[in-house]
């Protein structure tokens, strides 16, 4: 496939790195699936643009009980009176960082197990020094698994993540 670069004029005024990372995340996919990865071996596209916290809260209530059968003489039912549910103040609060993602990860299907995975780096993951940390974090984490990574970084942020990742402690 050949590589354009989307990063600036005219392509870049014209074209958003989000569409851009992930057709090319897909296109990636698709060749490893089909030509390129030994059988018992998939590609899958893991893409998250924007936070990876949502909530998941939810509440079941055994509604028969605030109901009584109507009597005999034809009367209805009776609930008990609704309250506001108020939540807790939190304990504590700390800022969170959420890097947009685009990579690939091939999965040994047998094992059900991540043997790789190709990480596109975009500018949001460079824009900042704590993206930029999170970034080589998630790298140093795969890479101390026995995951093999590759790292494709065509942003215009210029920064050396190959050297960043190698002092990670």
């Amino acid at each position: 496939m050949p590589l354009r670069d989307h990063f600036h004029p005219p392509l870049s005024k014209r074209r958003s790195w989000e569409s851009f990372h992930s057709m090319w995340a897909g296109q990636m996919t698709r060749r490893l699936n089909r030509t390129r990865l030994p059988s018992g071996y998939t590609a899958e596209v893991e893409t998250h643009v924007g936070s990876h916290i949502e909530v998941d809260v939810g509440t079941f209530e055994n509604v028969d009980r605030y109901l009584q059968p109507p009597s005999a003489n034809g009367g209805g039912f009776a609930t008990l009176k609704q309250t506001a549910w108020v939540a807790a103040e939190p304990e504590w609060a700390m800022t969170a960082l959420f890097p947009t993602m685009f990579e690939i990860r091939v999965v040994d299907t047998e094992r059900g197990q991540l043997v790789a995975a190709i990480e596109l780096v975009s500018p949001s993951n460079k824009d900042q020094p704590e993206s930029r940390a999170s970034l080589i974090a998630k790298c140093a984490a795969y890479l101390q698994q026995g995951v093999g990574l590759v790292v494709v970084d065509v942003t215009k942020h210029h920064f050396n993540l190959h050297n960043d990742l190698a002092r990670f402690q």
